[in-house]
């Protein structure tokens, strides 16, 4: 209880000690506040500008025909391993390449008052705010002393987006229609050789229509031999985009090696039985036989890479759904900071806080010098239990 009675003294000791500072907590009120006031009220004006996008719809290209074979869909979404779509062109929108062409095209060195162009880059982003929605929709906010140029650089956002989308999508469709123009060169070329080749046989034994055993084995036998070698040109392409964990690779590996095991079935059956038996066709006859496979082969590889080499340039023609958007982003007619009125109560409260705690430190210090115990008898009158009193 004297403890209690004695903290209770102490405590009104030192409000009557702090009273005698009243003009030194006076100054400190006033000086805090003003600069919060002057803050509040020549600080200028921020005010931030909003677009919204709605991305584009994935849809399959002529990459993505190839594998409608397979018994699994398959989107670009689960190649790329993308939860949401969105996290990628909210990526892009972060990227240097958008960051670097947006400070080219508004001179933001000049606008920001640096030398760097990096400097300028992260100022940029400092300003921006760029977040996916729930709703499936990417919002762009951007903050400057400039509403006009606010909502400038929130739209050369969403369109250096679509610029530099449309560029990555051209690039990897252009890749895909060289990869499959230099396999239909190669097969148009072992075409010319094979049809060169029959025209010469025909010329030297004078056949043109020379009977066969099993027309429907010949085609089977044919058209499986086009089917490796075009799903071995389609392993090779995505050998070429992915890893050999790839579970698309993989798929097609298995897919090829039971196309080769049913062609291997299919020319070691009964030789009594095979088109090209030498016991029942004519030497003669079996050279033209196995000439006009060939060439039935050639030809169906050279039809199918056609096709594939025409879906490849449709794909490129429309790499990418052009972006949609939403909100179109205007010059707001209200500042967003600061607020000016959170300022001031904020600073009326810090220099209230601020003057007490001067008040406090200059009475403490004024009663360790009358008992003249120095600098340990100020610190003891903050831990009043320690012993040090």
């Amino acid at each position: 209880m004297m403890t209690h009675s004695n903290e209770e003294i102490d405590l009104l000791q030192l409000l009557t000690d702090m009273g005698q500072h009243k003009r030194l907590m006076a100054v400190t009120f006033v000086l805090i506040a003003a600069l919060a006031l002057a803050y509040a009220l020549l600080a200028p004006d921020r005010y931030q500008a909003r677009a919204a996008i709605m991305p584009p719809q994935p849809r399959p290209g002529a990459g993505a025909l190839l594998f409608q074979m397979a018994k699994d869909p398959v989107t670009p979404d689960t190649m790329l391993g993308l939860k949401n779509p969105n996290d990628l062109y909210v990526g892009m929108l972060n990227s240097q390449s958008v960051a670097r062409r947006l400070v080219q095209r508004f001179d933001l060195r000049k606008h920001y008052n640096v030398k760097l162009e990096s400097q300028a880059m992260r100022r940029m982003l400092n300003s921006a705010e760029i977040k996916a929605s729930n709703d499936g929709l990417i919002q762009v906010w951007f903050t400057d002393h400039d509403p006009a140029f606010a909502a400038k650089v929130a739209n050369g956002f969403v369109e250096e987006l679509s610029t530099v989308s449309q560029l990555l999508a051209q690039n990897e469709a252009a890749h895909r229609r060289d990869f499959f123009n230099g396999q239909l060169n190669k097969a148009r070329a072992e075409l010319s050789g094979a049809e060169s080749a029959m025209r010469e046989l025909q010329e030297s034994t004078g056949l043109l229509r020379p009977d066969v055993q099993a027309d429907a084995t010949l085609a089977a036998i044919a058209a499986l031999r086009a089917q490796v070698a075009t799903k071995s040109v389609e392993l090779a392409g995505l050998k070429r985009a992915g890893t050999e964990q790839n579970p698309l690779v993989q798929r097609a590996r298995a897919e090829l090696n039971g196309l080769r095991q049913q062609l291997q079935e299919m020319t070691q059956v009964d030789p009594e039985r095979v088109v090209l038996a030498r016991r029942r066709v004519p030497a003669l006859t079996q050279a033209f036989e196995g000439q006009q496979r060939e060439l039935s082969q050639q030809e169906a590889i050279y039809q199918t890479l056609m096709q594939q080499y025409k879906l490849a340039r449709i794909d490129e023609a429309m790499a990418v759904a052009p972006l949609q958007v939403l909100d179109v982003a205007v010059p707001p007619d209200a500042p967003t900071a600061p607020r000016r009125l959170a300022v001031m109560a904020v600073g009326l409260v810090v220099a209230t806080l601020c003057a007490l705690f001067i008040g406090c430190i200059a009475a403490l210090w004024r009663r360790a010098l009358k008992q003249q115990c120095g600098w340990s008898a100020f610190v003891a009158t903050w831990w009043p239990r320690t012993g040090w009193r």
